[in-house]
């Protein structure tokens, strides 16, 4: 009997021992892949942008600088696109974007309204690549065109 005691000792020392261990290690936090900043009125219109209805608008070549200015980065188109997918919305699918409540919220939770925003791939000498967050809606644009502008928070992404 006594045997017995020592062994179921020894046992319930050991697992005590195994699941303080594990206790001791620090779990890593890992970095969402993206995090999406937007630029204060104040960067956006100290580095060419206007501030219109709580949202930095600029042109394509301006974006990049305000996401500077602010310690971030303009994403790339692919980027920008992941947003929507990473919401459930589907590239240039107007009617099941607009009527998606789900993507709606996961849009706006990430701080997208509901209108274009430029993104740092160039399609050509006078368009850039913008896409229209609420619809999904890709298309070039004249680069002297004025649209939101979404940065990436180079501190705290994993990109």
């Amino acid at each position: 009997m006594l045997k017995i005691q020592k062994v179921l000792i020894v046992c319930m020392l050991g697992m005590v021992s195994f699941i303080a261990t594990g206790c001791d290690k620090k779990v890593e936090e890992s970095k969402p892949s993206i995090v999406w900043v937007k630029p204060t009125g104040m960067v956006c219109e100290a580095n060419g942008g206007e501030m219109s209805m709580y949202e930095c608008q600029a042109q394509w070549k301006d974006a990049p600088k305000i996401c500077k200015a602010f310690g971030a980065r303009l994403p790339a188109f692919d980027e920008l696109k992941s947003a929507m997918t990473e919401c459930g919305g589907i590239l240039n699918d107007t009617d099941r974007n607009e009527n998606n409540q789900t993507y709606q919220k996961c849009r706006e939770k990430l701080g997208f309204s509901d209108s274009w925003y430029w993104s740092s791939t160039e399609r050509d000498s006078l368009n850039g690549a913008c896409l229209h967050l609420e619809t999904g809606y890709d298309v070039p644009y004249i680069k002297s065109s004025k649209f939101n502008i979404m940065c990436i928070d180079v501190n705290n992404s994993k990109n």
